[in-house]
């Protein structure tokens, strides 16, 4: 304990930890304060092409209080709407009727003429993908639509419902309950309700590239020790215990800051699984790259190799994306079993697994060093 606080402390006087310490901070305002602002995709206007009436205007306040990857503006008319397409501050414009409650029962009353105009400022698979959002707007209108043209024209009497009646047995007929039972399980097969804004999704995954960056850089401080000639009196066992040391001296603190930003964040699950996996993440980081010190031997060579770790490590772990495509690429980063191990509990023993061949092999190359 006392070489581990001593070198802690010899850590806090290194201006490159301390910039490594303040990016888990840093990356974590700044994800929360992008997640504050519009973080939409994709922009929409919609207009009406007059003043528009009751059915309309329920419309255009049913999408204003639909907010998410798509971000709706209102314009009051539709030249106003296609100059903004023009400036490139909305990709596309909607442009409804006046009544679109009536246009609806004409449509399905023979007047086939469309019902929405839609103008994109370029085709692409969010403008195809915004359409469906366009349908479940209009799917209310275009069902009573339906339900109307069947009563009145296809069942025997029906044309003599009057509209009140109409609107009777249609919300006789309503569901009330979800169709759709949509949930988000963590590893423990629990109901998560915590999983945030899709900005912040990525955040573990940046810390945990941030807890390995940490331990590359203890190891590159360690190997200039070695070259010093820092722990030449040591027998071999004291000096493997201190290279160790010296590790753990960067990423615990790191490791700490990253669990403590992910609370912060609104990201964090249990406080015993975070830490656990945490703990468990932190000596897998700190083994393999005390495994790796006398494969590059030199502070030069670990250096050229920390970028080039780094980024592997944020390509085929699942910090933006899922790919399992790569599976041998994959295990060599101890991040992978990490990030995955909050979707699967079975990358937790392949985590151990991994952290014990790193300690095992460690050894024996220290011997050759």
């Amino acid at each position: 304990m006392k070489w581990f606080l001593l070198l802690t402390k010899r850590n806090f006087k290194k201006p490159s930890f301390i910039f490594i310490l303040l990016l888990i901070p840093c990356v974590t305002l700044a994800l929360m304060y992008i997640t504050s602002r519009d973080t939409s995709v994709m922009h929409i206007g919609y207009t009406c092409e007059d003043e528009p009436t009751e059915s309309t205007d329920k419309l255009f306040h049913a999408l204003e209080e639909n907010d998410g990857i798509l971000a709706f503006k209102h314009y009051p008319d539709k030249g106003s709407g296609e100059k903004a397409i023009q400036n490139g501050e909305i990709e596309s414009l909607w442009v409804f009727p006046a009544d679109i409650e009536a246009k609806t029962k004409e449509y399905f009353s023979g007047n086939k003429a469309p019902l929405v105009k839609v103008i994109n400022r370029e085709q692409t698979e969010m403008t195809e993908a915004s359409r469906d959002r366009l349908f479940c707007q209009l799917f209310p209108y275009i069902a009573y639509s339906v339900f109307e043209s069947y009563m009145t024209e296809e069942l025997p009497g029906g044309n003599t419902l009057s509209e009140e009646e109409l609107r009777y047995y249609y919300t006789l007929r309503g569901i009330d309950e979800e169709i759709i039972n949509v949930v988000t399980v963590n590893s423990l097969g629990e109901i998560d309700q915590n999983r945030g804004n899709y900005i912040t999704s990525p955040l573990r995954g940046i810390l945990a590239v941030v807890v390995l960056l940490s331990a590359l850089a203890g190891a590159m401080y360690t190997l200039l020790d070695i070259q010093r000639g820092l722990f030449v009196l040591f027998s071999f066992k004291k000096r493997i215990f201190l290279y160790f040391c010296s590790l753990m001296s960067c990423v615990v603190p790191a490791s700490v800051t990253a669990v403590i930003s992910v609370y912060f964040a609104g990201l964090g699950e249990g406080v015993a699984e975070e830490v656990s996996k945490m703990t468990l993440f932190a000596l897998a980081c700190v083994l393999m790259s005390l495994a790796m010190m006398p494969v590059l031997k030199t502070p030069k060579a670990f250096a050229v190799s920390v970028p080039i770790i780094t980024i592997l490590a944020i390509i085929f772990s699942p910090v933006f994306m899922n790919m399992n495509s790569f599976l041998v690429i994959q295990g060599l980063f101890p991040t992978y079993y990490y990030l995955y191990s909050f979707t699967d509990t079975t990358h937790i023993l392949y985590l151990a697994l991994y952290t014990l061949i790193c300690g095992a092999i460690s050894v024996p190359l220290f011997k050759k060093m």
